[in-house]
């Protein structure tokens, strides 16, 4: 890291460590404060960090539930990425949202036809809702925006893609998590 903050992007090769990540473009404080209003019902625990000279805040939270991240991006009005991966299925994905309003996302991973076999939702299926599908090689790649048109080329570089669209969106997915980090209780999203 720099004096400047982590530059963004998402530079890693992979996954493992992964399974869901918050990057809020708004100071700890005003995270932890919201998180901090009364909550009606069950609450979930995050942990938060701010690298120095960030404007983004990360929270860890759990996979494949992108609720918490519309909801920050609504009630703070600023834009949030949710990164998340699929140990399972072997999925990865993220979404964008701005003002609560869903800007950007991308998904992939295996398609597991040959072990599904009739049993698989057809492609026409697969697709419905996407701006772009890709079915090559065993996999599935699924990307919507509102902020620019995507080629098969582009999808097929898979973690590559998402790097170049978080440098270009200003996201920055710093390469180290601090050992310290503020533990931030959560409402169930609605």
């Amino acid at each position: 890291m720099n004096d400047k903050g982590p530059r963004p992007g998402f530079p890693h090769k992979d996954t493992s460590w992964l399974f869901g990540l918050i990057a809020v473009q708004a100071p700890l404080a005003k995270i932890a404060a919201l998180a901090a209003m009364p909550a009606k019902g069950p609450v979930r625990e995050s942990h938060a960090f701010q690298s120095a000279n960030s404007e983004y805040t990360m929270l860890s939270w759990d996979k494949c539930e992108p609720g918490l991240s519309k909801s920050l991006s609504k009630k703070l009005r600023t834009t949030v990425a949710y990164l998340w991966d699929e140990d399972t299925s072997g999925w990865f994905g993220y979404s964008v949202f701005r003002n609560g309003a869903e800007l950007e996302v991308f998904q992939f991973g295996a398609n597991y036809e040959e072990e599904l076999g009739d049993a698989m939702p057809s492609r026409e299926n697969r697709q419905k809702g996407w701006d772009a599908f890709v079915s090559e090689n065993g996999e599935d790649f699924q990307f919507r925006s509102k902020l620019m048109k995507a080629t098969k080329k582009d999808l097929l570089q898979g973690l590559s893609f998402v790097d170049k669209r978080f440098k270009s969106l200003g996201i920055p997915i710093p390469r180290d998590f601090p050992k310290n980090q503020e533990v931030i209780s959560w409402p169930f999203p609605s």
